[in-house]
């Protein structure tokens, strides 16, 4: 039990330092949305009708704000091919994530040069396994007014799907060389911010396994079990 006490308080104790607030984090962002167009280019398409027109979709897409802008200020490139960053994606039962990509990030950023000055955010992932199949691109393509956004830097803010009027997820199933076998073609309902956790509980958490130490220490007894204490 001693051990075990020690343990805990190692452990959570590295854990608080890992988690204090830095200038730059990783950021994750959850999306929703549902399939609204099927193309064909192949007679052959592996989900069947498992995927169609309704079909709901999901995931999340990672980025580290401490990514470099390869780009220029009007046209924000951040390309990342570091594990912790990529995109998560579920459509229907099938699901696939850029952790089998070349480069699992490809975030780009638009606020100079479009027409009507309009800007984009173009979050995508591509090469990678997605339902036992290769997908050669995973995509989040967000365009709106200039008011949606006032710069090319990485926000933790999630986007206001409000300001934008197109708000498009593409899946493309076939590879590389020669692109689209199938796409599916869908739009996001929503995206939210997915909150980190908490210093205040693990510091909580830290407190009282801290003061049950002390206390056996002082009584000189044994913890009891939790499955001990609910009989």
């Amino acid at each position: 039990m001693k051990h075990l006490i020690s343990t805990l308080l190692a452990s959570m104790t590295a854990a608080l330092f890992l988690v204090q607030p830095a200038v730059a984090a990783p950021v994750t962002m959850a999306f929703e949305g549902v399939i609204e167009s099927v193309y064909h280019a192949t007679s052959t398409d592996p989900f069947g009708t498992a995927i169609s027109i309704g079909t709901p979709l999901s995931g999340r897409y990672t980025f580290d704000t401490a990514t470099p802008n390869t780009g220029n200020s009007g046209y924000g490139v951040y390309i990342d091919s570091s594990s912790s960053v990529g995109l998560q994606v579920q459509v229907g039962s099938f699901s696939g994530s850029s952790a089998t990509a070349l480069v699992p990030l490809n975030y780009r950023i638009i606020t100079d040069g479009l027409n009507n000055n309009n800007v984009v955010q173009d979050i995508q992932t591509q090469d990678f396994l997605f339902g036992g199949v290769n997908a050669y691109l995973a995509q989040i393509f967000l365009e709106g007014l200039s008011t949606s956004l006032s710069s090319v830097d990485l926000s933790s803010t999630a986007p206001n799907l409000a300001d934008y009027f197109t708000h498009t997820f593409v899946l493309g199933i076939g590879p590389l060389t020669h692109a689209a076998d199938v796409v599916y073609q869908g739009t996001i309902t929503s995206i939210h911010a997915v909150p980190e956790p908490p210093i205040g509980s693990l510091l909580a958490l830290t407190v009282v396994v801290a003061g049950l130490a002390s206390m056996r220490r002082r009584s000189g007894c044994e913890l009891l079990p939790v499955s001990d204490l609910q009989t």
